[in-house]
């Protein structure tokens, strides 16, 4: 299963053995931190492609039953240091809920 950031809020299934991959494209000025995953369902897997600077690349094998959440984060406005640039602390996040059956 491939997830991107336009699945953000989604809840979906995969059967133990799968295997969950994702791809989050960020910016130098936007990265997406690390993904995370909670609970004992995935655990982590080599994804095996480059990531360029922003993106959060992830794989995650269902190893079983449960539940887990992914997620991410990165800042809504470029950060910038400069005087009248553009800068705010909002953060968007980025989560799914995975059911391993």
């Amino acid at each position: 299963m491939e997830l991107t950031a336009a699945d953000n809020g989604r809840a979906v299934c995969l059967t133990a053995g799968g295997q969950i991959r994702l791809t989050l494209d960020g910016t130098r000025e936007r990265p997406w931190t690390p993904v995370t995953a909670s609970g004992g369902a995935l655990k982590a897997a080599n994804p095996g492609i480059a990531v360029l600077p922003g993106d959060a690349v992830a794989a995650y094998d269902a190893v079983a039953g449960g539940d887990a959440e992914l997620g991410s984060s990165r800042p809504v406005c470029a950060q910038h240091g400069s005087p009248g640039r553009l800068s705010c602390k909002s953060v968007e996040q980025w989560t799914v809920t995975v059911t391993v059956r």
